[in-house]
């Protein structure tokens, strides 16, 4: 399929690796030739073209989305049943698809394989989509209000754009009652320290983040008292720290080790280090090498700027490596399918914890050990 124009509404390319990542695995589905318009919606993107254009024209909303490899050809298939415009659906709107069920790029596709191909027709003007194609015949004629628009089943992108700015409120539980201090390490946008904030009104907080765009929007975010920008382990504050946070950061960096050991530094008496680290080992990584793929993604198990990787085993060897013991634990499950569980359970030469498979991430709180 040609693309003859691509419109990207978001007006800036983020500054973190991953979502870099993400734009050039989106570029392969345009050419050189194909011109590109960034910053505007599909309206915007109209008034600047001219009069005689003409060919396909793809709308999305930026560099976090992840599409499935038919997503395209099924676009273009709805266009040639007689649409004028057509929708993906995507993770944050799935209708008529059925909500995520998947982890990883590969199973993305599993997820997408037990959908039917099929067109459903949506009321143009209130319909919103991160990912949408048309004729730009059929662009005009939806700013016209006269368009057919649709949203193809079986067609998927998953989006990724709130990797910066979410609250991650499940790992809120093994911070401790009653911290005077906390410090986010890598939070993005400060989401975490908004929502502990919200929840411990006496706590003070310090984000230390390496993307500055994403530390300039939290410098204006209630809950956030301090932010830093640059690498924690260049950090050299004057003070210690009640709890320590890195929520799915440790596998992002080189030598975790020594990022633990500086947090065990600057934890006061009674301080903790609370983490969120990917399970290398759930079935959804599993079932992908089983079929050969390990694919990229610009978020998730197979970030693409992780550079490390743990069970639950290697967590609790890095900890002891580095002064820290955990403390307490709190797994996030995503269960497998019960019968590819019961199938690798019955192995007589393996010890499969059938219980880590389930784990997609593991949170841990933990404390400085004793001597």
């Amino acid at each position: 399929m040609t693309l003859d124009w691509v419109v990207i509404r978001a007006s800036n390319p983020a500054d973190a690796g991953d979502a870099q990542f993400g734009l050039r695995a989106l570029q392969t589905l345009w050419t050189a030739q194909t011109r590109v318009l960034v910053g505007m919606d599909w309206a915007q993107a109209l008034a600047l073209l001219p009069a005689e254009a003409h060919g396909q024209m793809l709308v999305l909303d930026g560099a976090w989305l992840s599409v499935d490899s038919r997503c395209l050809e099924r676009l273009g298939w709805a266009l040639s049943q007689g649409a004028d415009v057509a929708q993906a659906c995507d993770s944050a709107q799935p209708a008529p698809m059925q909500p995520v069920a998947y982890a990883t790029l590969g199973g993305m596709a599993r997820f997408v394989n037990l959908h039917p191909v099929a067109v459903y027709p949506v009321e143009a003007a209130t319909a919103t989509a991160k990912f949408e194609l048309g004729t730009v015949a059929g662009w005009r004629k939806r700013q016209a209000g006269t368009a057919q628009v649709v949203r193809v089943s079986g067609a998927w992108v998953h989006d990724s754009s709130g990797f910066f700015s979410s609250a991650r409120e499940e790992m809120l539980p093994l911070v401790p009652a009653g911290v005077r201090s906390a410090v986010d390490v890598g939070g993005g946008e400060g989401g975490f320290l908004s929502a502990l904030k919200a929840q411990q009104p006496q706590v003070r907080t310090q984000l230390v983040e390496l993307t500055e765009g994403a530390a300039a929007k939290a410098r204006g975010r209630a809950g956030v008292d301090a932010v830093w920008v640059g690498d924690f382990q260049a950090w050299a504050p004057d003070e210690q720290f009640d709890c320590i946070s890195f929520l799915d950061v440790i596998e992002h960096m080189v030598d975790p080790e020594q990022a633990l050991r500086h947090a065990r530094s600057l934890l006061s008496d009674k301080g903790c280090v609370v983490m969120s680290i990917p399970n290398v080992g759930h079935w959804s990584v599993v079932a992908d090498l089983l079929e050969g793929r390990w694919d990229w993604a610009p978020s998730g198990i197979h970030c693409y700027t992780h550079v490390r990787f743990f069970t639950r085993k290697s967590i609790e060897d890095m900890l002891t490596r580095v002064g820290l013991r955990a403390e307490a634990w709190l797994p996030v499950v995503v269960p497998g399918q019960a019968e590819w569980l019961a199938h690798w359970r019955q192995s007589p030469d393996l010890a499969v914890d059938v219980n880590a498979l389930n784990v997609y991430a593991f949170g841990v709180r933990a404390v400085a050990s004793e001597g």
